[in-house]
């Protein structure tokens, strides 16, 4: 979390923060971060009496579902790669 932010920081500070934005969506716990919330929101706006609000799509998007797997597949293999070369 403190490196993601550290790398927008950085660059909200070189580039337009719109931009800094937009690439902070390819960070790890960001893109985990909307995959987990979309989910809730959809729910939570069906509580809502007059559902006018439910034309936005709360789904997860399958770029998003992409970015995650990504990651997650990356961590695994170094870890792997860790644990390779220790001999673990």
């Amino acid at each position: 979390f403190i490196v993601e932010w550290i790398i927008f920081g950085l660059l909200a500070w070189k580039l337009d923060t719109d931009v800094a934005e937009k690439i902070q969506n390819f960070f790890p716990l960001k893109s985990m971060y909307k995959l987990i919330d979309q989910p809730f929101q959809r729910i939570a706006m069906t509580k809502f009496p007059d559902k006018a609000n439910l034309a936005y799509d709360y789904g997860a998007h399958s770029y998003e579902i992409l970015i995650v797997l990504a990651w997650t597949a990356l961590f695994i293999f170094l870890s792997y790669r860790l644990l390779k070369k220790r001999d673990l």
